[in-house]
């Protein structure tokens, strides 16, 4: 377990000893510090003190974005959730949070459940190629952190990039790891279709609407039902198409 405790938090050091038989507990304090050993190895657990943080301080997010494979508990003063903006980090960033003074029993508790969900989807092992890519660097663990997000969305989701850095492969990622995995998965090149055809080709059409029209055709957005579309290039549509 990585633990960052501030020196001026009600919750000191000497709150978490009854967990010592239980836990391997590295201490920390900042966010310099987490980093840094987190850097070092992989913490399925970590427990971040926000109760005298400022969380316009640079890095939280940013720590937190990059250490994907570590379940955060936050340990909170009473009423700090009334903030808007604590409410929101919480609410994606973290896997619990623990209100001020500590309390052993629940504390155990949420380490333990937390752990446990860390277990079952992997997040305490290295990425080893199960998004079909390879890094272990922070912005990739930032992105494999994004992709298990949207993969459990219901939402379309933007992937941008330059040509050539990946984004079908992000597309197929999320879509594998999606509750529409067994689903088809179709990529359109829209920058490769002629404005006149782009309209034929997503929705379809039937015989006879056009000229040329000898047979009933299928669309890409009807065809990939239930499961994914990805419009490549889709900049490169006009308005008018």
């Amino acid at each position: 377990m990585l633990l960052d405790v501030r020196p001026e938090s009600t919750a000191p050091l000497s709150s978490f000893s009854d967990l010592d038989a239980e836990w391997e507990i590295h201490t920390c304090d900042g966010i310099d510090g987490v980093r840094a050993l987190a850097n070092d190895r992989s913490y399925p657990v970590g427990v971040i003190d926000l109760s005298h943080r400022c969380l316009a301080a640079p890095g939280i997010e940013e720590l937190l974005l990059a250490t994907p494979r570590t379940r955060w508990i936050a340990l909170l003063k009473a009423g700090a959730l009334e903030d808007g903006v604590l409410r929101r980090l919480i609410r994606d960033l973290f896997h619990d949070f623990h209100t001020l003074p500590v309390d052993v029993g629940r504390l155990r508790m949420a380490l333990g459940h937390a752990h446990g969900m860390g277990t079952l989807d992997g997040s305490d092992c290295e990425y080893d190629g199960d998004f079909d890519m390879v890094g272990q660097s922070a912005p990739m663990r930032e992105l494999y952190r994004a992709i298990e997000k949207a993969a459990r969305a219901e939402a379309p989701v933007l992937i941008h990039g330059e040509s050539g850095t990946g984004k079908e492969l992000v597309a197929r990622a999320i879509h594998t790891h999606s509750a529409r995995r067994y689903a088809p998965f179709i990529a359109v090149n829209c920058g490769a279709l002629p404005a006149n055809l782009i309209q034929s080709e997503l929705f379809g059409h039937e015989r006879g609407s056009f000229t040329g029209a000898h047979r009933r055709m299928i669309g890409k957005i009807e065809a990939a039902a239930p499961g994914t579309i990805l419009l490549d290039e889709i900049g490169y549509v006009t308005v008018n198409s």
